[in-house]
């Protein structure tokens, strides 16, 4: 699945925690929007 910066911008902070939980992204709960559309980026690329 790719995502794009855009597409993540325009989530709801709750739908970019269930993705973090989905990707296993650490610690999710604790970051900022930005930190977590940037760690989706990253784990997806």
């Amino acid at each position: 699945m790719s995502i794009n910066i855009t597409e993540l911008e325009e989530k709801k902070l709750t739908d970019l925690y269930k993705l973090a939980r989905e990707y296993q992204i650490p610690y999710y709960g604790q970051l900022k929007k930005k930190e977590v559309d940037f760690r989706h980026i990253k784990s997806t690329g």
